[in-house]
């Protein structure tokens, strides 16, 4: 039961299938004490790397449910997306670098990166944070970063980098919060798109593009009513 929530009866089955897995890494990755720690109106600079995927999409909305200023990173084809979730300031990474864009928006650097992308994606990211801030990478299936090494440098320089892995210690309760949440219209699904069974492998090839948009969930039985 510690990892369970109930729905209400009117809950759709797909959008509930996106909180366990997506939901939950963005909550845990914004607000477990041993992750970004990030408290409720606080008003702190909040950077999303990678914000139109399953996880970023429920992290910008949930970073400014908390009150939190957000600058957020994603491709040409998904900023109006973003920009519709809450992000404060929209990056391209295509056409922008993202290091000079991010500190004309916080040139004394922001106080918390989520890096939904993969621990080796950004370039130099300390150097995007303020004094005592944090770092979090969430593992990706793309990821091919060296987090041993990235963490004991930020260490050496006063940073916390963060390897965020969903803990059920209270997942109940969280799960419960994000359903209401959503039972409440507060947060909104992401786009789903929904692959049966018999199409898993071509859900994974397009999971390992890095280039999908809201979330992938896979149909275990036909005759279930999403």
């Amino acid at each position: 039961t510690k990892r369970l929530a109930k729905l209400p009866d009117s809950f759709p089955l797909k959008q509930a299938a996106t909180l366990p897995t997506a939901g939950m890494t963005a909550w845990q990755a914004l607000f477990a004490k041993d992750k970004g720690n990030l408290a409720h109106k606080s008003n702190k600079k909040v950077f999303i790397n990678g914000a139109s995927g399953g996880v970023g999409s429920f992290m910008v909305q949930l970073a400014k449910w908390a009150g939190a200023e957000v600058a957020t990173t994603c491709g040409s084809q998904n900023l109006d997306y973003v920009a519709s979730l809450g992000s404060d300031y929209l990056i391209d990474y295509r056409r922008q670098n993202i290091n000079q864009a991010l500190l004309k928006w916080a040139p004394d650097g922001v106080d918390l990166i989520i890096d939904a992308v993969s621990a080796g994606s950004l370039t130099e990211p300390l150097t995007l944070l303020k004094p005592g801030g944090k770092l979090v990478s969430i593992a990706t299936i793309t990821d091919d970063g060296d987090f041993a090494t990235a963490s004991a440098q930020a260490k050496e320089q006063g940073f916390e980098h963060i390897l965020a892995i969903v803990s059920d210690a209270n997942m109940a309760q969280e799960l419960e919060q994000l359903v209401g949440l959503a039972a409440s219209g507060e947060i909104v699904f992401p786009p789903i798109k929904t692959y049966e069974l018999t199409q898993m492998a071509e859900a994974h090839k397009a999971l390992e593009t890095g280039h999908v948009r809201g979330k992938l969930i896979i149909k275990i039985d036909k005759e279930l009513n999403e």
